[in-house]
């Protein structure tokens, strides 16, 4: 069985029109922000933006169904173009509450909703395509966009609740368009945040022997229940039936250990009959960090699916006085079930995503989500009047120039290495010009370099994307120095897999016959590195 959930196909064969509505609350006249809208009758759909705005291709005389929590389900018979749709607010039952004599526990519903989830949703392998659109601004300064087209395989659908993205199951990006990126972090940019998004669904994924996000991203309710407290906050309903609304919060900020985690609070809509999870509203906050996280789930021939994941979230930076704020939604726009075609991919980098063929032709076709006129100026904006398809290809040319002097930095070390193999100790420093922690280890690594200056090679492989800021780095911090050796490989090298496991900055000892003392060696900063320095120095190769 194969079928299109969501997002309308762009060619038909009978007769069609394409309209745009807006929806608006009964009560306020408000927008209503990312409202299902499916066209009766067909998986075919679309979701409101955040100004309650659509577009939409519907066949003649077809009715759509618009759908939001909190509100009632509203039909409509032959849209017509321009249109407004007004949606009336439920009802929302607050207190109360009572099952079976006693009061409703808001930590067993949601302890309910985890156990039924295999029941409520889809269970066997299946294919889910999606759009992708991710924005960013630096304070009110616009300074990023990219939009993509997603396939993510999902093996064993939701039998198994996964505690990373790419846990038995396999994404890849099949098309990306994007303009300039002018923002002040973007050197340290991901090229894409598809893992982080993907995690959010807290249906699919639970964290298993970690307490808290941290910067995974992935719900621990389940893992660390007791860890929360909840609250049963009433009953509202989603395309009539009655859903309770689910409070929760952690106790406190601190993990296991003294571990300091992110504030964490949320709600949950659960339908009462099924306790199925109908929407799912998240809030991590740190002393210098915001995020806002909410997932709509839509039901289709008995069984829940994501369909819409928005985020929106903001980083002070303090030394630099300024705020970067994000936007990241994924929609889904096509759900295969029985057969279909494998693949297997990963989290994309940087280098695979500049060699995707850029199809001017798909963008024209593709049914996204609606932008708003703040989103098309954005376009504008950081293109100097040029359309993002323009952008991302003067984008992409520059990309793969810097991506091959990257490559030659990596071969460069590589090269540098295996001619050491017999006359030099290396030690080795992964770290970049943006990270703080890196920079505040320089005191101590330029000290100890001079120390052991003729006796220990000090390398210092720089991820930095940007060859400016790597050389203002290596100007400013006095780098440049007897006995350092310098390359810039890029935050997509092939050695980064083999050597970082938790970021940088990150060290690696080497022996005079090339092999490794420490593939995680001591900071600078350590007196004890030079113990190691010792060591091998006279000969000895225990660590």
């Amino acid at each position: 069985m194969r079928f299109v959930a969501l997002l309308c196909l762009p060619a038909l064969t009978y007769a069609q029109s394409t309209f745009e509505g807006k929806i608006l609350d009964k009560e306020s006249g408000a927008p209503v922000s990312f409202a299902s809208v499916g066209i009766v009758g067909t998986s075919r759909g679309t979701v409101a933006n955040l100004d309650g705005e659509f577009a939409l291709t519907v066949p003649a005389s077809q009715s759509i169904k618009i759908t939001c929590v909190g509100y009632e389900s509203l039909v409509a018979e032959a849209p017509a173009p321009d249109q407004r749709y007004i949606l009336t607010p439920s009802n929302t039952r607050l207190k109360d509450l009572t099952i079976f004599g006693s009061e409703v526990s808001g930590e067993r519903i949601v302890m309910r909703a985890m156990k039924a989830i295999k029941k409520n949703m889809y269970t066997k392998s299946f294919l889910q395509r999606f759009f992708y659109r991710h924005y960013c601004k630096d304070d009110s300064a616009y300074g990023r966009l990219i939009e993509a087209a997603v396939e993510v395989d999902k093996k064993k659908g939701y039998r198994m609740q996964r505690s990373y993205a790419g846990q038995k199951e396999q994404m890849r990006v099949t098309q990306i368009r994007r303009s300039f990126d002018r923002t002040n972090v973007a050197n340290a940019h991901m090229p894409i945040a598809l893992t982080q998004i993907l995690v959010s669904d807290p249906a699919g994924y639970q964290a298993k022997g970690q307490y808290g996000f941290g910067q995974s991203y992935v719900s621990s309710l389940k893992t660390y229940r007791k860890r929360y407290d909840f609250k049963v906050e009433g009953i509202s309903s989603y395309d009539g039936k009655d859903v309770y609304v689910v409070g929760y919060k952690n106790k406190s900020n601190t993990g296991p250990g003294g571990l300091l985690v992110y504030g964490q609070s949320g709600t949950l809509y659960i339908a009462t009959g099924t306790y199925a999870i109908v929407k799912a509203e998240t809030i991590r906050s740190s002393p210098y960090d915001t995020m806002r996280t909410t997932v709509f789930y839509r039901e289709w021939k008995g069984k829940y699916y994501p369909y819409h994941t928005v985020r929106n979230g903001k980083s002070f930076y303090p030394k630099a006085n300024f705020y970067h704020n994000y936007h990241v939604e994924l929609m889904s726009s096509e759900i295969v079930t029985g057969k279909y075609e494998k693949f297997k991919g990963e989290a994309p980098s940087r280098e695979s995503l500049l060699q995707i063929p850029f199809d001017s032709a798909f963008w024209a076709t593709y049914p996204i989500v609606k932008a708003t006129p703040l989103e098309e100026s954005i376009i504008s904006d950081l293109g100097g009047g040029r359309s993002l398809n323009e952008q991302f290809n003067v984008y992409q040319k520059q990309e793969l120039e810097t991506l091959e002097k990257m490559k030659s930095g990596e071969a460069n070390f590589n090269k540098f290495r295996e001619d050491s193999r017999g006359k030099r100790i290396l030690y080795v420093d992964f770290w970049a010009s943006w990270c703080k922690p890196c920079l505040e280890e320089m005191k101590d690594e330029l000290k100890i370099a001079t120390e052991y200056a003729g006796k220990v090679t000090f390398v210092m492989l720089s991820i930095d994307k940007d060859e400016e800021a790597w050389q203002k780095a290596l100007t400013r911090f006095r780098l440049r120095q007897p006995g350092i050796i310098h390359y810039r490989i890029g935050p997509d090298a092939d050695l980064l897999q083999f050597y970082i496991t938790r970021g940088i900055p990150h060290y690696v000892l080497i022996g005079r016959d090339g092999e490794h003392f420490s593939i995680d060696a001591k900071r600078p900063s350590n007196p004890e590195l030079r113990k190691d320095f010792e060591a091998l120095l006279n000969g000895q190769d225990d660590k």
